[in-house]
């Protein structure tokens, strides 16, 4: 029985072994500093058995992690999440299959740089992150100079809120126009590396933050089908298809919610000429900064035929703020309902709060991601 025993347990020790491998980082960091481990995706849905955070020390400038091993042969993205003093930095992307890797992180000469090197540069994974990154070298040194004046700018004023007004729009405008370059590169870069494992990924990271467009739709159609029946792909064209529906020309469809004290309800589309509908949640900094504007513009033009409609996606413990933020912080008298633990918002891909959707007197989306701005803007023209 004992040799049995013995013999089960050689099998489990190198099935185990077979479910992990190595990945051997070099990092030059004092001994003793944090650094995790994370999948380059936030959404699981994406990987084979193989989401991972792992957390580590830095010895003799070595982490060593053991990563679970995929199902598939799929390249997978990941990166280094370093612990500072007052907030957490991410190292750039870097992509592993289920092999032993060897990595290197930052210089000698600088502790602050996150950048990634493949130990071994003639790799098929290192000679396919050389050639993405050349396809878009031009448009990474305006991002890098951008993040550069971004940086100098933070270190002038102290604090985000002291930079003046005109300065962050300005460089919000610069941004967002380097975003839609980006955008229209990732497309040219997937039509010609229809089987490149990072331009897929780069879709599903853009996909993931931006929600349905019609131009990810189009990247997702040039892939090669050999990434396409992919686990990871088959998850993307079915999240493609699902958040389809709140795509700019879609009527509005009917979510499943509860009131916010988690009653059952009938969902109703109120009438107006134009209704906005916010999905949010109560402890989301930048949805509470912009309610009070919300809540003007709702007093001043609710008669002349305005409608708001809050989608809020608060996990479970946070719901009496939720309610509390709703009856008592802010007064919010129009329709609020409750997707809770983001069930609804995940199944259509809604991944970034706030998120708004402006719709026509039929409940058609008209435009998403209005500013409280340009809403106001919008109203004074349209309901005089």
């Amino acid at each position: 029985m004992k040799r049995l025993n013995s013999f089960f347990l050689v099998i489990l020790g190198i099935y185990a072994q077979a479910q992990t491998f190595n990945l051997n980082a070099t990092f030059y960091q004092k001994d003793g500093k944090k650094i995790s481990l994370a999948s380059g995706v936030t959404s699981e849905k994406y990987f084979d058995g193989n989401f991972t955070i792992i957390n580590g020390k830095v010895k003799d400038q070595k982490i060593l992690f053991k990563v679970k091993s995929a199902k598939d042969k799929m390249v997978y993205p990941f990166n280094f999440l370093i612990t500072g003093k007052d907030r957490f930095y991410f190292s750039e992307d870097f992509y592993m299959d289920s092999r032993t890797q060897s990595l290197i992180m930052g210089n000698p000469k600088d502790s602050a740089n996150y950048d990634i090197k493949y130990s071994n540069e003639s790799s098929s994974v290192a000679r396919e992150v050389a050639k993405f990154k050349k396809f878009y070298k031009d448009i990474n040194t305006k991002s890098d100079s951008l993040r550069a004046v971004e940086e100098l700018t933070f270190q002038k004023y102290g604090t985000y809120d002291n930079i003046p007004k005109d300065i962050i729009i300005k460089s919000e405008e610069i941004r967002n126009e380097i975003n839609e370059q980006e955008t229209i590169r990732l497309l040219d870069f997937i039509k010609k590396n229809p089987k490149s494992f990072v331009g897929f990924w780069q879709l599903v990271k853009r996909f993931q933050r931006k929600g349905y467009k019609p131009i990810f739709e189009d990247m997702y159609n040039h892939l090669s089908t050999s990434l396409k029946d992919t686990y990871s792909g088959r998850a993307l064209g079915k999240s493609i298809y699902s958040a389809k529906i709140l795509a700019v020309g879609q009527k509005f469809p009917v979510p499943k919610v509860t009131s916010i004290d988690q009653k059952p309800v009938v969902f109703k589309m109120p009438e107006a000429k134009i209704i906005l509908v916010d999905f949010w949640f109560s402890h989301c900094k930048p949805c509470r900064e912009e309610m009070p504007k919300l809540v003007e513009l709702y007093g001043k033009y609710k008669s002349k035929g305005f409608e708001i409609v809050s989608i809020a996606t608060d996990i479970t413990k946070a719901l009496p703020y939720l309610q509390k933020t709703v009856k008592e912080d802010f007064n919010m008298t129009w329709a609020n309902y409750l997707d809770e633990n983001r069930k609804q918002s995940d199944e259509w891909v809604v991944t970034y709060y706030p998120s708004k959707f402006l719709l026509d007197s039929n409940g058609v989306i008209v435009q998403k991601d209005i500013s409280v701005e340009d809403l106001e803007k919008l109203l004074a023209e349209k309901l005089k």
